[in-house]
């Protein structure tokens, strides 16, 4: 019995090591330290904040407002049905892009910050959503107009792509109160 017991528990170990490499799962998280997400996406997918009111005469001046202060950081964490050693090329081909998308209309560009796990078991991808704004609202020519609620919901797509695919998306939406 315990011969059968050791040949089982042999097996299982050979057979856990060559796992096949997937995604084993993708979610939207917002930030993640301490290996666990500690902010998932906005509650409702809103956003909420106070900006000072100068901040809001133009797209440029909120969403650089929003960078440096208010920081909403939308993100994709992705774990692996095994871990990725540092040296493996497939690694270093896998990227994260976003799409924002409203009324037709969008902007797609590479995410800002990357982050593996110390045993490369999974990565997180962010960027800052006042980047993208400014990115959506210079391509379409309103980087100049005053911000307006009614621009919202908009619709973001987070991409890990390179070989180990998956995707997740949200509708986000902003309320912010000006102050003086």
């Amino acid at each position: 019995m315990l011969r059968n017991s050791s040949l089982c528990l042999t097996l299982l170990l050979l057979m856990s090591c060559n796992r096949q490499l997937a995604v084993e799962s993708s979610t939207i998280c917002d930030d993640f330290a301490d290996g666990k997400c500690k902010e998932g996406p906005p509650q409702n997918g809103v956003y909420r904040f106070q900006i000072p009111a100068e901040k809001t005469k133009t797209w440029f001046d909120f969403a650089y407002h929003m960078y440096f202060h208010s920081r909403q950081t939308p993100g994709l964490r992705v774990e692996f049905t095994r871990d990725i050693a540092a040296d493996n090329p497939l690694r270093s081909s896998l990227h994260c892009k976003y799409k924002l998308e409203r009324g037709g209309k969008s902007v797609e560009d590479h995410m800002e910050g990357l982050r593996w796990d110390e045993d490369g078991s999974g990565l997180w991808c962010f960027d800052y959503l006042g980047t993208m704004l400014v990115k959506y609202h210079k391509q379409y020519g309103s980087i100049k107009d005053p911000p307006n609620i009614d621009f919202f919901p908009i619709h973001l797509t987070l991409t890990l792509e390179g070989g180990l695919n998956t995707a997740r998306s949200q509708s986000i939406g902003l309320d912010w109160q000006a102050t003086r």
